[in-house]
C-alpha cells in the first residue's frame, strides 16, 4: 500500500515498480484550460467555415480543419518531448511542424494551398492567421501547464521562474530586498 502524500501539490506515480515524485506547477486549471481550448476551436471553426455555427458540409473546411488539427498535434508532441525530459522545447522540431503545414520555403506545398488549389474553398489566404493562432494556443497552453519554462517568464508577476530569472518583486529569497526590475540579482 502507497502512503498517502503528504502536500498536495505532490503525487506519486508507479513505474517499474519504483515509486517517483512528480512536481505539479498548476492545480485546479481544468476549467481555465477547457475554456481556453473551446475558445480556440470556435475560432479555428469560424474562420474556415464563415457561415459557422450553421453546419456546413464541405470538403475544403473539413481538409483545413485537418491540417490545423495535424499542427496542434505536432507542435503539442515537439513540447511534450522536451518537457518530458526538462529541456526547453527545440526550435528545430517546431519548425518542421510549421513546414509541413505551410510549406516553408515554398508555400504552395502547404496543406491549405494544396486544397485551395484542388477545390473551391469558402475562405482563402488563412493559413498564415491560422497558423499563427494556433502556434499561440500551443505556446499558452503549454505556459499555462508549466509556467516555470524559460519562454514563459514574466518580470513582475512575483514568481521567480528560473532560469531567467533570479528573483521576482516577493519572490526574492536569492537576494531578500535587492530584486532589480529586470527580476535579476546584483
Amino acid at each position: 500500500m502507497v502512503a498517502r502524500d503528504p502536500a498536495p501539490e505532490l503525487r506519486r506515480a508507479r513505474r517499474g515498480g519504483h515509486l517517483r515524485t512528480v512536481s505539479h506547477f498548476t492545480n485546479d486549471d481544468t476549467a481555465a484550460a477547457k475554456s481556453a481550448a473551446d475558445a480556440y476551436v470556435s475560432a479555428v471553426v469560424g474562420g474556415v467555415d464563415p457561415m459557422y455555427p450553421a453546419p456546413i458540409i464541405d470538403r475544403c473546411s473539413a481538409g483545413k480543419k485537418k491540417c490545423v488539427a495535424k499542427l496542434i498535434d505536432g507542435l503539442l508532441k515537439c513540447h511534450l518531448k522536451y518537457e518530458a525530459k526538462n529541456l526547453p522545447v527545440d526550435p528545430v522540431c517546431l519548425q518542421k511542424v510549421m513546414t509541413k503545414y505551410d510549406g516553408g520555403p515554398i508555400p504552395a506545398r502547404g496543406c491549405f494551398a494544396r486544397l485551395e488549389l484542388k477545390l473551391t474553398c469558402p475562405t482563402t489566404n488563412d493559413s498564415s492567421a491560422l497558423g499563427s493562432a494556433t502556434s499561440a494556443f500551443v505556446q499558452d497552453t503549454a505556459c499555462d501547464v508549466d509556467p516555470y519554462q524559460a519562454v514563459c517568464s514574466l518580470c513582475g508577476n512575483n514568481i521567480a521562474e528560473t532560469p531567467p530569472e533570479d528573483c521576482d518583486g516577493t519572490d526574492d529569497a536569492a537576494c531578500p530586498g535587492l530584486c532589480d526590475g529586470s527580476c535579476n540579482c546584483p
